[in-house]
């Protein structure tokens, strides 16, 4: 295996959520003179080292956890590997952490249908609402100068809990069509 040479481990902190650091610690690993590079382990990070580092230098680079879906679709030039499959799979997980006040509200669920570009369903965990098999489906339609969006949101606990959810979707959705 490798014509009998020596693998050596040299480490460099990646942050996790910090991207300078991130790129600055494989700046320094290449300075160092290493052949390849395993990780980083969080997806933003691996982004940035990928883009910023790994392929102007032409470095292969394996990660044994990003999980980003964006990392399935960005051009590596064949020397990005990783040993985690994405999160955007049917089957797959999701965590989103919702803000309300000092509050953090984690909301989870299973992708159920990825069918890019027309639909997205995925259950729906929600502390607001712990009821089984609630399902979001997200249908896109092609319009004149953009897209529509249909959110269909069934499987609630209560009246009350489909109201507050529609508030819910209403404001994200709002919030969306004013960022693009």
């Amino acid at each position: 295996l490798l014509d009998g040479a020596t693998v050596t481990s040299l480490r460099a902190d990646g942050g996790c959520i910090d991207n300078g650091m991130a790129t600055a610690g494989a700046e320094r690993l290449i300075a160092d003179g290493i052949d390849g590079l395993v990780g980083s382990d969080c997806s933003g990070v691996t982004g940035a080292v990928l883009q910023n580092v790994a392929i102007p230098n032409g470095l292969v680079m394996i990660s044994p956890s990003a999980t980003s879906p964006g990392l399935t679709t960005m051009e590596d030039n064949g020397l990005f590997f990783r040993t985690s499959p994405s999160d955007a799979r049917e089957g797959g997980r999701f965590l989103v952490i919702m803000r309300a006040g000092d509050q953090d509200l984690p909301h989870a669920g299973t992708y159920k249908t990825i069918d890019r570009a027309n639909r997205l369903a995925f259950t729906w965990e929600s502390p607001m609402s712990p009821v089984e098999d609630s399902t979001v489906t997200i249908d896109f339609e092609d319009a004149e100068g953009g897209t529509n969006l249909r959110l269909t949101h069934v499987r609630f606990q209560s009246d009350e809990s489909r109201t507050n959810h529609e508030g819910g979707w209403t404001r994200i959705l709002t919030t969306l069509a004013e960022k693009i």
